[in-house]
């Protein structure tokens, strides 16, 4: 999931969690959605009003399936490559 906290910021969110929900599925590949979507948060890093700002979340410590992927350097390669391609998808539309 990937939090934001002004509306311009959104679009951002949006693109970053699009990109990851694509390497999820593919890294993966058990069909199961893990799409959480990109939320409104009040988090002391999305509150900045004077740029666009999200937080993004690549995974949970607690949950072993995924302890165990963000263990694995080419997962978390491809999770940061996932944020990138979002970057750089938001930068080149707006």
């Amino acid at each position: 999931e990937v939090f934001y906290n002004t509306p311009f910021s959104q679009p951002l969110a949006e693109t970053i969690v699009n990109e990851m929900s694509d390497y999820y599925d593919a890294m993966y590949a058990d069909g199961k959605n893990r799409n959480r979507g990109d939320k409104w948060s009040e988090f002391a890093v999305t509150r900045e009003k004077q740029f666009v700002s999200v937080l993004v979340e690549v995974g949970f410590v607690n949950n072993p399936e995924e302890l165990k992927l963000l263990h694995n350097s080419l997962n978390r390669y491809g999770m940061a490559q996932a944020i990138v391609d979002g970057i750089e998808e938001y930068v080149t539309s707006h």
